[in-house]
């Protein structure tokens, strides 16, 4: 009876040390989206949630994994929208694989011409957002996209001016390697051009959008 006892509260303590440990966290106003991820997911330590992938199998083990984008704490304009890359387990835990910090622009408060005019009137023209504006001068558009063993990214730098990467899951570095780079140019002849790619092809983890913009 002593012995059953003490099992039952190193158990209670062990499952309240998992869940006190657990971090899950968003943004003032987007707690609807805890609801997205589930309870077994733990965030890194300091960080919020900004949104979630639909989740995909991504390492062909049958599984549901996920990929969330989130912020540190104390977030402001101009700050990294990280990409975390999370293999869901057997028992339905889930293990953290990659953190990438260069898929998409930097955070801003609001993605809109109005916005980025103002904050440059209000800063003198040195607003941060100037900076990954580029040679384009034009507010960019980029997508995301985890499908299966594949990360798809699309971007519109410019106008007339899009670019298609993709990424294919290589279990042996568990990195993902590019497999497809296009550009579509409207100015240029031919329009659409496949871009060769190196060898050894570049990883997921040194793509950055602001090379492209």
């Amino acid at each position: 009876m002593k012995i059953a006892m003490i099992l039952s509260f190193l158990l209670i303590s062990c499952s309240s040390y998992t869940q006190d440990t657990c971090h899950r966290a968003t943004r003032e106003g987007y707690e609807f989206l805890l609801g997205k991820i589930p309870p077994t997911f733990c965030m890194p330590p300091g960080t919020v949630l900004f949104d979630t992938h639909p989740s995909t199998d991504m390492n062909a083990d049958g599984l549901p994994d996920m990929a969330i984008r989130f912020l540190k704490e104390g977030f402001s304009d101009g700050d990294t929208l990280f990409t975390g890359v999370y293999f869901m387990n057997q028992d339905s835990s889930f293990s953290f694989i990659k953190k990438l910090g260069k898929l998409d622009v930097l955070y801003f408060k609001h993605q809109s011409s109005d916005y980025f005019s103002k904050m440059r009137q209000k800063t003198v023209n040195n607003y941060l957002y100037n900076e990954l504006a580029g040679a384009h001068g034009y507010d960019p558009k980029n997508e995301t996209t985890f499908d299966g063993d594949k990360i798809k990214i699309s971007m519109e730098p410019g106008v007339g001016l899009k670019y298609y990467f993709e990424y294919t899951y290589d279990p042996s570095i568990q990195n993902w390697k590019q497999t497809k780079y296009v550009i579509d140019d409207e100015f240029q002849e031919p329009k659409i051009q496949s871009v060769e790619i190196d060898d050894p092809a570049p990883l997921i983890t040194e793509f950055n959008i602001t090379d492209y913009m």
